[in-house]
């Protein structure tokens, strides 16, 4: 039960909803593009098996946010991010004041710290040095550690997150746009 959807695609919302709020309706579609994929070995050399897919590759949705603001998503698997050309995440949130551009070799922005953040243009510098997955994993546990005032993910949360990943499967699957309670 483990799909593209259900871990970089939660994840992604995770993130997105935390900055930009609760889902409110979802319409998605699935694809898959890649039928089958080939194994590689612990150095990610292709060891020649191949095995077909069980999910999608390929799932785009489109929706609105608790605020009124519209959402558009775009999740691909099946090529690889360190293609010189591409890049794993694009990411722009255009709003009244401007226009905040971030780009990862990667999906997973919350774990990996991006290439490149333009807001309205201009290259964004942290105001302090970004360290490897171990500092966001420290910093999270420095919030689960302030109690109740800490900035973390809940489980709570996390039904929240299952009922908007559930929504868009629903979407995909039937066709239909999906209003989020």
């Amino acid at each position: 039960g483990a799909s593209m959807l259900d871990i970089a695609g939660g994840h992604l919302l995770a993130g997105l909803t935390y900055l930009l709020g609760d889902v409110t309706s979802v319409s998605a579609t699935f694809a898959t593009l890649y039928p089958s994929a080939e194994l590689v070995d612990a150095a990610y050399k292709p060891t020649g098996t191949t095995l077909a897919r069980t999910s999608e590759d390929q799932l785009a949705l489109s929706g609105t946010l608790a605020s009124g603001a519209l959402l558009s998503v775009h999740i691909r698997s099946g090529v690889s991010a360190a293609t010189p050309g591409r890049t794993g995440l694009v990411w722009i949130i255009d709003g009244e004041a401007g226009t905040i551009r971030v780009e990862n070799n990667a999906l997973l922005f919350h774990v990996m710290h991006p290439k490149s953040v333009l807001i309205n243009g201009e290259k964004w510098e942290p105001e302090q040095e970004l360290v490897d997955v171990t500092g966001n994993l420290q910093s999270a546990w420095e919030e689960f550690a302030k109690g109740p005032e800490g900035a973390y993910f809940t489980f709570e949360d996390a039904v929240k997150l299952h009922t908007v990943v559930d929504a868009v499967r629903r979407s995909a699957r039937e066709g239909v746009r999906v209003n989020i309670a």
